[in-house]
């Protein structure tokens, strides 16, 4: 009796949508003023100080542009602001992301400090790194309510000066794209494709036995030909099927290229 088995290479060409500004910005308390300064960088700058930790709850960036399917591999925030204080804890602020506007998504990434009376841009987060969550193409793109969530991350501030000026705020999103044109067909057969003709995906379906976790597969190798440059991926699902491919399915065993996959067999198998 055979178990579905699916076999997908995909061509791992990841894509990068940079530096995308808000339109969207609330915030929690009343310590912040104009915190729609933050859309752009203009030298107009929302500003702010609290003992509570008041949140700037910025939103509305459009990811319209990435391919629905697509792997979300990394997220990069830049903040572009100044803190007057000479006291360097005073200066630090924290960030993390969410997807629904107003909840946390991720871990947070504390302790990141502005310069002293002076405008600079600091770099949270990047290509690879997603926050300590998942995110699906859904949760960026046509998302209104994606963002970045900042708060204060010193609690005793006190006296009168300004604190925090927040000049500007920037989301990247890091993606590989998924859908796409593909090539699919039978465990066993070749599945070929014309040189003309970029593809994103190749599948190949059959069964096994059903012992999965004792199973041996045979080398599984799809060959990527001199159009395709970059890396690629190779893996192998109880489940899922040609024409969507491995929602649902259980993810056995994976492969992924070290460099370039130009002219070589990309092989994945799994051993009892």
């Amino acid at each position: 009796l055979g178990v579905p088995m699916l076999a997908e290479m995909s061509i791992a060409s990841a894509d990068t949508i940079a530096d995308v500004s808000p339109s969207s910005v609330t915030t929690t308390g009343s310590s912040w003023n104009n915190p729609t300064y933050v859309y752009s960088s203009n030298n107009l700058r929302a500003t702010g100080k609290s003992t509570s930790q008041d949140q700037l709850r910025i939103t509305g960036f459009d990811f319209s542009a990435i391919p629905d399917g697509s792997s979300i591999d990394g997220i990069t925030v830049k903040v572009e602001g100044q803190h007057s204080s000479g006291t360097a804890a005073y200066r630090q602020y924290r960030l993390n992301l969410t997807k629904d506007g107003t909840s946390t998504a991720g871990t947070w990434k504390a302790g990141i400090q502005f310069q002293q009376s002076t405008d600079s841009t600091v770099t949270s987060g990047n290509s690879t790194d997603t926050w300590g969550t998942t995110w699906s193409t859904a949760d960026v793109k046509g998302n209104s309510n994606f963002g970045v969530i900042y708060s204060d991350t010193n609690t005793q501030m006190t006296g009168t000066n300004p604190g925090f000026s927040v000049d500007h705020v920037t989301v990247t999103v890091d993606y590989t794209p998924g859908g796409g044109g593909g090539a699919s067909g039978d465990w066993g057969r070749t599945v070929a494709n014309s040189n003309t003709t970029p593809v994103n995906w190749v599948r190949a379906m059959g069964g096994t036995s059903p012992d999965v976790d004792g199973m041996m597969l045979k080398s599984i190798s799809i060959y990527v030909g001199n159009t395709h440059s970059t890396q690629a991926r190779v893996a192998v699902y109880q489940g899922g099927n040609l024409s969507s491919g491995p929602d649902g399915a259980t993810l056995l065993c994976e492969g992924l290229t070290t460099g370039n996959a130009t002219n070589s067999f990309v092989t994945e198998r799994k051993r009892r």
